[in-house]
């Protein structure tokens, strides 16, 4: 229907290259498939690299409030660009909030057992205001698959909702028309 081959395009004079369903592209020096998948080391290596923001921050002469704003505006923030592009499993996710917590008790001297929700607890909620990595996650991940499922593509809104009917079709949800019940 929406055949591709012989397209050729060009931005600047430079010719943009089509992948197959093998192939990758290099994103912020990682190597990713169009399946959003990263190899385990890549994953290692940005877990390390958030691990060494983490570690950067507690060495630095700031007072606590300061560097809990420097972990949502550096550490997290890092983090964002990549949630758009790679899939990352629930454990990763998982040890870098381990890895924030641990160094927050820290900061405050806080002992191993305290309650880690407060810490993640939006501060108008009276919590620290930490970003949760797998919060974050979570919602740049529907973030866009709602733009996909409400795009002005047509193509593309016809995908999305085709692929999300057949996704909740496997799982016996009950599904409804969108125009169903509008007067």
């Amino acid at each position: 229907m929406y055949g591709t081959s012989g397209i050729q395009i060009t931005i600047q004079n430079q010719p943009i290259l089509k992948l197959g369903k093998s192939g990758k592209y290099t994103y912020l020096g990682h190597d990713i498939s169009l399946h959003g998948k990263a190899s385990e080391a890549q994953l290692s290596s940005i877990a390390i690299e958030f691990h060494n923001t983490l570690r950067k921050i507690n060495e630095c002469p700031l007072p606590v409030s300061a560097k809990i704003q420097v972990v949502n505006d550096m550490a997290i923030s890092k983090l964002n660009f990549y949630f758009s592009n790679i899939t990352f499993p629930a454990k990763t996710l998982a040890n870098m909030e381990d890895n924030i917590v641990k160094y927050i008790r820290e900061w405050f001297h806080l002992n191993k057992s305290s309650n880690r929700d407060i810490i993640f607890l939006p501060s108008s909620k009276g919590g620290l205001g930490v970003i949760s990595p797998s919060s974050m996650y979570v919602s740049k991940k529907l973030s866009f698959l709602l733009q996909a499922l409400n795009s002005d593509d047509p193509q593309t809104k016809y995908s999305a909702r085709s692929s999300f009917q057949l996704h909740m079709s496997k799982r016996k949800a009950v599904l409804h028309d969108a125009n169903e019940g509008v007067a």
